[in-house]
């Protein structure tokens, strides 16, 4: 029996476009201006001093200036690298967006209801686990088209846990939820997390959204119902 759900995000919950055609961008066009004017921030000032460790440590450089690191996050932006300096500048970027610039996190219409299902109907501990930073998981979820959903969900892992395709994070999560793993379900469009999540025991099911490619190891649904339906056919 299912007992708690982890799901992604991106494809899974959300359409890809929004953060590929909102999100990445308005980060690419306002983390300059952003980092400048809040470059005595304590989180900024550390997460600046993450990226110049990594910059450093990796091309070898010496004496990278501000600029610099400027320069190569806006790199690993385009080159959507999962950088945990990124990640905390990107989460506080987009808590602006929402906040004084209109952004609303997008879900699938399926979404909701059958999350509220879940938790409120049949007692399903629910959780997120994406790569996009807890405060990025709790901007989105708290500005939607239908208002804030953040209730819903009792736990909010992100790659501060570890990599999303490591068994060892699936294990973490398993440990913080205190659940066997085969009564734990993960939900995701992308085939090495789930082959992760299932290589130490998780049940899962891969989303086939919209220019999603199915995979033959895993269970498919094409929405949140499917999802449901399976769930109910003992087919886990």
């Amino acid at each position: 029996m299912i007992q708690s759900i982890i799901t992604d995000i991106e494809g899974t919950t959300t359409d890809i476009k929004f953060v590929k055609e909102v999100l990445f961008p308005f980060s690419l066009n306002n983390i300059e201006s952003y980092i400048l004017a809040n470059k005595d921030n304590p989180q900024i000032i550390n997460y600046i001093e993450d990226a110049t460790y990594t910059i450093e440590s990796e091309d070898h450089a010496d004496d990278v200036d501000l600029d610099e690191v400027i320069s190569y996050l806006k790199k690993w932006i385009l080159e959507d690298r999962k950088h945990p300096a990124l990640k905390g500048i990107q989460g506080l970027l987009w808590q602006d967006g929402y906040l004084h610039h209109g952004i609303k996190g997008h879900i699938y219409n399926d979404v909701f209801p059958m999350l509220k299902k879940w938790k409120e109907e049949d007692g399903i501990v629910l959780g997120i686990f994406s790569s996009g930073s807890v405060a990025a998981q709790k901007l989105l979820f708290g500005n939607t088209a239908i208002g804030n959903i953040n209730h819903l969900f009792k736990y909010n892992f992100d790659t501060q846990i570890g990599d999303k395709i490591s068994g060892k994070s699936y294990e973490k999560i398993r440990n913080q939820i205190g659940l066997v793993p085969y009564h734990i379900l993960f939900l995701s469009d992308t085939e090495k997390e789930l082959d992760a999540a299932q290589s130490v025991g998780f049940k899962t099911i891969q989303l086939t959204r919209e220019g999603t490619i199915p995979t033959k190891k895993h269970l498919n649904a094409a929405n949140f119902m499917e999802v449901n339906q399976l769930i109910g056919s003992n087919k886990l």
